[in-house]
């Protein structure tokens, strides 16, 4: 009986149809006989690649083409293995002459917008993956490569298109399902967002990208104690991943355990010194504790995280670190919101005793506010063009430079006084005084990331607009959509919206307040700085700035605390401060003396 010797046809059947041992063996013996036969060698390598030997899989392909320089499926998978073994820059130029040898080579397209979208070069990727898809219209990493193109260049509807083609090709295609999640959540369809992630850690439960992009969204959604179910998943896979151990850390934090924070942020500092985002929130965690001296170098690291907050200026001129800078002129500037400016403009005046000019730049809806500050020589308005300048120092690195700690607080309160003629302006816009009088603010800037967690919202806030004896009225110069239904319905309410044409109005108005309610929104801080009684309504994890457990402010002598006793809780707030509400207006009532005079700034 005849042995029959097996040809590459039979290996080649053997690998299309999964059975990559016998393939092999194949492959082998054919180049026991011929090591330079280009077929066995190109195969052999693409076995190793799908084995997971991506550096073999390089050598063999390679030794290929050195058979054939000219074969399009060579260059393309050795091109492949090199993106593999981290070589991407090395697998363009085949890519590039397996398109000049055919310009419709669907895999080499497919591939080259793949390593073109590792590169960051995102159009260059969605140029070249429209060709793979129209190529071959089926190719699932085709139109997962347009999707991924899209959505780094900010165009997530058409990303969401080319990513749902792209499961019609393959339902259960794992980077197609975690793309697609990423995607709705950067459209803010949150139900959908969370069911996506679902899918793929149901597809593959240790797929450490979706445990950590998913538990990052349960925080934002309140839901932290499940995400923190996710990080310890991912932190047992992945024990020595900085990034998961941050992530950990953030939803300890939300959870208002910032000592089991602060571990998990060192955890992964010893592993990555450099990692600037632990660090920052290392600081986050100490400043909430109080442990300021230790907690404001390290909040400097918030210009150097993945995503900054807020974003390095970058001017040229050099930071001043609090040295003496006699005959020069240095820039202050405002970094982050209009609450940040009021509450850290209370250095200025100690810097005024320099024989140096300062500049203080500021957003333009605090310029008429903050003109009479001590100790500025010049205002400027956030986004416009500046004066010239020596040196520069953001607002919020002022405390680390007086080495500020508890009870070394700037708090000569009032350090802000409203223009005289604001006070004229507003001194008799409201009714005339028989009643006490209080301000109220029940949300924040929606484009602040936090204020989902932070904001009221006015239905949950309206049941203290009942209280007898108080003449309501609303520091909001913009009301949200959801909220101006509502509004309507309370007379009681006194709104002046747009006529409140900036903070120096606003300021004037609070001055002829008893009190002002609010949730953590830049009003506290005005009020705070004003020296006028304001009752701050916080989430369970508040920012650092408001600390743990005290109903007391050390930035603010006037402010009381009222904290959620747990996650999304505002009705048991609301219900506190309007039992002290209550109490307060009748002691006023008992003695109206006390009501009868207005504030002058």
């Amino acid at each position: 009986m005849m042995n029959v010797i097996p040809t590459f046809q039979d290996a080649l059947a053997h690998h299309q149809q999964g059975r990559l041992a016998d393939a092999e063996r194949i492959y082998a013996a054919m180049l026991r006989a011929d090591p330079d036969h280009f077929d066995a060698l190109h195969m052999l390598g693409v076995i190793r690649y799908q084995q997971g030997s991506p550096a073999e899989a390089v050598a063999l392909i390679s030794a290929a083409l050195a058979q054939n320089p000219n074969a399009t499926s060579a260059l393309s998978n050795c091109g492949l293995a090199l993106h593999a073994v981290n070589r991407v820059a090395d697998a363009l130029p085949l890519y590039e002459r397996a398109l000049a040898i055919d310009a419709n080579h669907a895999n080499s397209l497919t591939n080259y917008s793949h390593a073109l979208l590792d590169l960051k070069r995102y159009s260059e990727a969605l140029a070249f993956a429209k060709r793979a898809a129209a190529c071959n219209p089926g190719d699932v990493n085709a139109w997962n490569n347009l999707g991924c193109a899209l959505h780094n260049l900010g165009r997530n509807p058409e990303a969401l298109f080319a990513l749902d083609k792209a499961l019609a090709c393959n339902p259960d295609h794992i980077d197609t399902q975690f793309n697609r999640a990423n995607v709705l959540r950067a459209l803010e369809r949150l139900d959908e967002t969370v069911a996506a992630y679902e899918q793929v850690l149901s597809l593959q439960p240790q797929h450490l990208r979706a445990l950590n992009n998913f538990g990052n969204l349960l925080v934002e959604l309140e839901r932290c104690e499940t995400a923190l179910a996710l990080f310890d998943r991912a932190v047992a896979l992945a024990p020595r991943d900085a990034m998961t151990l941050n992530n950990r850390g953030i939803a300890l934090q939300a959870l208002n355990r910032p000592l089991e924070a602060i571990a998990c942020y060192e955890r992964a500092l010893a592993i990555e010194p450099q990692h600037a985002d632990a660090s920052y929130n290392e600081g986050f965690a100490r400043l909430t504790l109080g442990d300021l001296r230790n907690g404001w170098p390290k909040y400097e690291f918030r210009f150097d995280k993945i995503q900054p907050s807020p974003p390095r200026r970058g001017f040229p001129q050099p930071t001043w670190r609090g040295e003496s800078f006699g005959g020069r002129k240095l820039l202050l500037h405002a970094e982050q919101g209009i609450g940040d400016t009021l509450q850290f403009v209370r250095y200025v005046p100690l810097i005024a005793n320099t024989d140096g000019e300062v500049i203080l730049e500021v957003q333009r809806d605090l310029t008429a506010l903050l003109s009479q500050i001590k100790g500025v020589s010049r205002l400027a308005i956030r986004d416009e063009p500046l004066p010239e300048f020596d040196i520069q120092c953001p607002l919020l690195s002022l405390p680390l430079i007086f080495r500020t700690e508890l009870d070394t607080i700037p708090a000569k309160i009032p350090y802000i006084e409203v223009p005289e003629d604001r006070i004229k302006k507003w001194k008799h816009r409201l009714p005339p005084r028989k009643d006490m009088r209080v301000g109220v603010a029940w949300a924040g800037n929606p484009q602040f990331k936090a204020d989902r967690g932070r904001s009221i919202g006015l239905a949950r806030f309206a049941p203290l607009l009942s209280q007898a004896g108080v003449q309501f009225v609303s520091l909001h110069r913009e009301v949200r959509a959801e909220h101006a239904g509502i509004l309507q319905s309370l007379p009681q309410l006194i709104h002046f919206g747009e006529e409140l044409e900036d903070f120096a109005d606003t300021a004037a108005v609070i001055s002829q307040l008893d009190l002002v309610i609010s949730s953590d929104t830049s009003i506290v801080h005005l009020a705070g700085a004003m020296g006028v009684p304001v009752w701050i309504l916080l989430k369970f994890s508040a920012d650092w700035r408001w600390m743990l457990g005290s109903e007391n402010s050390p930035w603010y002598p006037t402010a009381k605390l009222y904290r959620q006793p747990k996650l999304g809780d505002w009705e048991s707030v609301i219900e506190r401060v309007r039992e002290d509400l209550s109490r307060w207006a009748e002691a006023r009532i008992a003695t109206p003396s006390i009501a009868d005079h207005d504030r002058k700034g």
